[in-house]
């Protein structure tokens, strides 16, 4: 059996398309955005064969929005979702599919229905669906057994960012109720609906116990949500942004070799320094100097191979003395302000 993920475009969630010696099977199908790219990519994966069915883990916009179109284009391949979510495929729902909040229409798409008894066999393996309710009452996973995958929809949207239960459809305690049931599967893997799959039965078991400590707690609070789900996401998962999360080992990579702006960016620098600066950052630059071994250095920075040209940059605007900015930025207004010609200053 091959499982391919394919990874969301934009604000589409995961596609991920399981093939096998009796058919393939693809699960969610993105937004309508990129409904035809879809297509052509999935295209890319079978080749001549036709695409059997596809299975969708809700009815939100991000994973149910392209289905139609897909399924038109593979011989009207049939739709399958919980029973709680045909309604608002079939009437093109746009409110509890959230496709309002996407500024999109809801393409009305046919379904079957879908339940936990169905088992989709693809010769040398199969599709279990699993019930995990929570964020919308019709939220479905799909099980890989021999593979202890599951690919799981909004319930999980990303490893750093929980989902949320005061939407439509949406129940925290039945959150609870289905993380806890996804643990006990001991999975190896877990796809969710954006973002990288999480790999590693450990990994796995601490971006669960995460989200459950989470849960556990806003159930302890009488279920109130929080003032700003931004800042939710930054105090629980890390202070950088969920999609900007790939980028953090590089950022360190490249502290590592550059050094950083201040010593209060920092630590574990040289113990020969002078302490911290108390300005930070604007007044840092000014005091800005080139030293022999052409690095430029300031207190317990230490900038070398592409920190040499923002140094540089800094070193320029150091030729303006701090106090003496205020008095330029005024000149320069007055003189706007009055059309003549812009006063030249000397690099002295």
């Amino acid at each position: 059996m091959k499982v391919v993920r394919l990874p969301g475009i934009h604000h589409d969630g995961n596609v991920v398309l399981v093939s096998g010696s009796l058919g393939h099977v693809l699960i969610n199908a993105g937004t309508s955005w990129y409904q035809a790219l879809q297509v052509e990519r999935i295209t890319g994966q079978l080749g001549e064969q036709q695409l059997d069915r596809i299975l969708l883990t809700s009815r939100r916009f991000p994973v149910s929005g392209g289905a139609s179109h897909v399924s038109a284009a593979f011989g009207d391949a049939p739709v399958h979702i919980h029973r709680d979510g045909q309604a608002a495929l079939e009437t093109g729902d746009f409110f509890t599919t959230w496709a309002n909040r996407y500024d999109s229409d809801m393409p009305r798409t046919l379904t079957e229905p879908l339940s936990e008894d169905d088992v989709f066999s693809l010769g040398d393996g199969e599709v279990v669906p699993v019930h995990l309710p929570g964020h919308t009452s019709d939220g479905m996973g799909f099980h890989i057994p021999h593979l202890s995958t599951l690919v799981v929809g909004a319930l999980m949207p990303r490893a750093d960012r929980p989902t949320r239960w005061d939407m439509p459809g949406g129940s925290l305690v039945d959150v609870v109720a289905s993380l806890k049931r996804v643990k006990r599967m001991n999975l190896a893997s877990i796809v969710p609906l954006q973002g990288p799959a999480i790999r590693g039965v450990d990994h796995v078991n601490e971006v669960l116990d995460r989200h459950l400590a989470f849960f556990e707690e806003a159930v302890s609070n009488a279920g109130r949500p929080p003032a700003s789900w931004t800042d939710l996401r930054k105090q629980l998962f890390g202070s950088r942004p969920a999609h900007l999360g790939r980028w953090k080992n590089k950022k360190r990579f490249r502290q590592g070799r550059e050094g950083s702006r201040c010593h209060s960016d920092v630590a574990g620098v040289a113990q020969d320094t002078p302490p911290p600066c108390s300005g930070h950052r604007e007044k840092c630059r000014p005091r800005l100097v080139r030293d022999e071994s052409n690095h430029f250095e300031h207190g317990q920075v230490h900038l070398q191979g592409g920190g040499l040209r923002r140094a540089r940059r800094w070193k320029t605007r150091a030729r303006i003395a701090q106090p003496e900015r205020r008095t330029v930025t005024k000149r320069l207004r007055a003189v706007f302000r009055q059309g003549s010609e812009t006063p030249r200053f000397s690099r002295g």
